[in-house]
């Protein structure tokens, strides 16, 4: 992986983290805090890092194919990756030990990361 991309990696992944620190305070905050909430949180959080990475890896390595090729890698990254938000879905709301909630909340915090970075990005001059 080239340097950019993990360095974008990095960025995306530590702003995930510090929203599902938030997420975990608003919990608190509402009197709601437990050890299902972490554990979901944690497992909600580590499946964002995973399919961000997976699909930065995809991109990367889709630039290196043909047109054809880069969308059957594209299709079957997002496969993989749509398998991978369902069974953390289904094991937090199966499994006792999760709170479903916490952990399908940091699932869009991958959009909100990218989106506040690249706000943040504009506002300070930067071009990602």
């Amino acid at each position: 992986m080239s340097g950019a991309v993990i360095r974008e990696i990095k960025r995306v992944t530590l702003c995930v983290v510090a929203l599902t620190a938030v997420m975990l305070l608003i919990f608190a905050a509402a009197g709601h805090f437990n050890l299902p909430v972490l554990y979901g949180a944690l497992l909600g959080c580590a499946v964002s890092a995973v399919n961000f990475l997976v699909m930065s890896f995809t991109v990367e390595k889709s630039m290196e194919r043909s047109k054809s090729g880069a969308g059957s890698l594209m299709a079957l990254s997002y496969f993989i990756r749509l398998a991978l938000i369902a069974a953390a879905v289904v094991w937090a709301i199966k499994a006792p030990y999760f709170n479903y909630l916490a952990a399908v909340i940091p699932l869009v915090f991958i959009r909100l990361s990218v989106y506040i970075l690249n706000f943040s990005d504009r506002k300070g001059g930067h071009k990602n």
